[in-house]
């Protein structure tokens, strides 16, 4: 009884102190109460944490004064059920209802003008919440993820952004009613909505892009794309398998690898022997080949859309490339590609093994992964030296292009990347190896063009000097061993059997305890360093402006990195797994940190982002592993990071609540 009418007093006090704070404006007092079953705190007009404080209904009302609820303020209560939001709450904070699996209902106004990440993650049981009155114009990362009970949800007129994973996994959601200001749907925005049958965006028509498996695994049956939409990425409506009619606007330029596939349209799409669309995109070849070849002249194509000649005989067993592939691979021995197409997207021929020759246009400027991973170490010839124009060149992109020689390699500055193993088991790469043995003295290295492509390295080798006049460390150049097949010994390494390549490999992560970047190097591509385990001290040269995804993974002692001014990129994963690494300052040149930079680096404790960093992905410190496990930076107890960063720091950081943020403002130059 008395802990009873203890609780009724308590909720006494604070239905005067709301009141009081209502008289009084805006100027909500900082408040702290807690009991055994209920916390509420108020700072600075910040509800910070209200836990328990629902009545008996499951229902409460945010006092008038309030601006924004804080991050993580309800996360995790099970007995509210539902929210009413004071005209003064402006914003809702990262992570604010979280895991509120019993919140049925949330009532907004028209001030809300900013939504955090996670802010209704996994609410399951949310079935109403009228977003459309707001103002806010992105729906961050994972803001309404697992929301099983939600059936339908109309979209405010200013909302320009939907974010990664947004709705993912809402089951019920049937339909969503999309603004006409919609400028981008991003990566599985809406996937394994498997309820989800009514889209309507024919009318948004400031849409650019369509994200990889933004509506994966949908009940969508049919879609009419907007004029004005450029992209549409990998898989974006793979697995919709009610999906039978397809509009496909005009202004559509790169169709990625697998968007349509396990759908009914693309499966009946035979009657054309060339099916082209949007602004010139070959989506779907049924061509059988004439004298070995089959003619793309004269037929206005601009890009070849990804898997558009994938062999149809690719993992059959899987069930589904036997429908969706190009069943007349076995025939296709020669492609020229016409002059006009600047971009071959992912996938677009892969594991077209029976061709023999490729012939490339000049005004190629893209080609994307797998493009021409025909896994056929024979006489698959192609020649990039007369494509002047070419900007990428993607992860395997010419595996297996046995006939690739080295005067058929060519680069000029205009190239930006290339990607890991993208010449892999070609004779152009196999000679550089097949040339050097495990025994010789000193490091030798493949530089073509000023891009470094290989280095052999051999037994006694302990430093690698990348050399001055190399502009790009291309994919994989550099890198060690991979944990399959690990041998802990060199002995046990060379009687396995390994080739030059192979123990070459086996040194960069055993051996090599010290790497020097060229003060010439400008870009870094993916893996070019990954695995070398031995190296305790890292320079990025000031040339340095780019490194991308996995440059400099799972270097296990590396302690300290010198960043210069200058470096202006860090990609997925760069430093994912330096496991030691305590020792850095990131230059206040970099504008873009991608997702995964820094994950599992276990020794760092403070984490400094610069300033006037634009762009920061999620999950930085977070590994997230093919078996669905998650891994941290376990040590990780402050961030400090520019105050822009606010509504998405979840999605940056994973709900750890253990991190301290503290948000910087720009520093006023004047």
């Amino acid at each position: 009884m008395r802990k009873k009418i203890l609780a009724v007093l308590m909720a006494a006090v604070l239905v005067l102190i709301a009141v009081s704070c209502n008289e009084s404006g805006v100027n909500i007092d900082d408040f702290t109460e807690t009991n055994e079953e209920s916390v509420l705190v108020i700072k600075e007009q910040t509800l910070s944490r209200c836990v328990g404080m629902a009545d008996e209904k499951g229902v409460y009302t945010i006092a008038d004064g309030i601006v924004e609820i804080g991050e993580g303020c309800f996360s995790g209560d099970t007995k509210i059920k539902k929210v009413v939001l004071s005209d003064s709450v402006k914003t809702i904070s990262s992570g604010a209802f979280a895991g509120c699996k019993n919140l049925e209902e949330v009532v907004l106004t028209e001030n809300v003008e900013s939504i955090g990440s996670f802010a209704f993650y996994y609410c399951e049981s949310l079935e109403k919440i009228n977003l459309e009155v707001t103002k806010i114009t992105d729906i961050f990362g994972n803001t309404f993820v697992c929301n099983y009970a939600m059936e339908e949800i109309t979209l405010p007129e200013t909302l320009e952004a939907i974010g990664h994973t947004a709705f993912a996994g809402c089951s019920l959601l049937s339909k969503v009613n999309f603004p006409k200001n919609i400028e981008s749907i991003d990566s599985e925005a809406f996937a394994s909505c498997i309820s989800l049958d009514k889209v309507d965006i024919s009318e948004c028509t400031k849409l650019k892009s369509i994200g990889s498996y933004a509506f994966n695994q949908c009940q969508i049956k049919s879609i009419v794309l907007p004029e004005g939409l450029e992209s549409i990425g990998g898989a974006a409506f793979a697995d919709c398998k009610k999906l039978v009619s397809v509009t496909i606007s005009s202004t559509v330029k790169s169709i990625s690898s697998y968007a349509f596939l396990n759908t009914p349209w693309i499966e009946e799409l035979t009657e054309d022997p060339l099916v082209i669309v949007g602004d010139g995109v070959l989506l779907k070849c049924n061509q059988k080949p004439v004298d070995g070849t089959v003619d793309l002249s004269g037929k206005g194509i601009k890009s070849i859309a990804g898997s558009a000649f994938e062999n149809a005989g690719v993992d059959e067993s899987a069930g589904y490339n036997s429908k969706y592939g190009y069943k007349y691979t076995n025939l296709l021995t020669s492609i020229e590609i016409p002059e006009g197409v600047t971009e071959i997207n992912a996938g677009a021929f892969y594991y077209c093994s029976y061709l023999k020759d490729i012939k490339l246009p000049s005004t190629l400027e893209t080609i994307g992964a797998d493009a021409f991973h025909v896994n056929e170490s024979g006489g698959t010839h192609i020649s990039i030296a007369d494509c002047p124009n070419l900007k990428m060149i993607g992860v395997n992109a010419f595996y297996g292009c046995g006939g690739m020689k080295a005067e058929d390699v060519k680069f000029t500055s205009e190239l930006t990347y290339i990607g890991t193993d993208a010449f892999f088991q070609t004779n152009f790469l196999n000679s550089f190896w097949d040339s050097h043995k495990y025994d010789e003295a000193e490091p030798s290295y493949l530089v073509v063009d000023n891009v470094l492509l290989g280095v052999n390295i051999p037994k006694g080798a302990t430093s690698i000097v990348v050399p001055e006049g190399v502009r790009m460390v291309a994919g994989s150049a550099v890198t060690g061993w991979n944990v399959a097949n690990y041998y802990d010994t060199e002995e046990k390494a060379l009687a396995s059997g390994l080739n030059s390549y192979s123990m070459s490999r086996w040194y960069a992560s055993n051996r090599v305890t010290s790497v020097s970047i060229a003060s010439t190097v400008e870009i870094i591509c993916d893996q070019a360093f990954f695995r070398l385990q031995q190296v305790e001290e890292l320079t990025i040269p000031a040339s340095v402006t780019t490194i991308y995804q996995n440059a400099f993974s799972y270097w296990e002692k590396l302690t300290t990195i010198h960043f210069n001014e200058g470096l202006t990129f860090i990609g997925q994963n760069a430093f994912n797994y330096c496991s030691v690494l305590r020792t850095f300052r990131l230059p206040s040149t970099l504008l873009v940190i991608e997702s995964g930079a820094f994950g599992a680096c276990n020794a760092i404790r403070e984490f400094t982002f610069p300033i006037g960093v634009a762009s920061i992905g999620s999950d930085v410190f977070v590994v997230n592993t093919i078996s669905g496990s998650v891994v941290y930076c376990e040590n990780l107890t402050v961030v400090n990071i520019p105050h822009f960063a606010k509504p998405v720091i979840y999605d940056i950081i994973g709900m750890n609540t253990s991190i301290t943020v503290n948000y910087m403002e720009p520093v006023d130059k004047d």
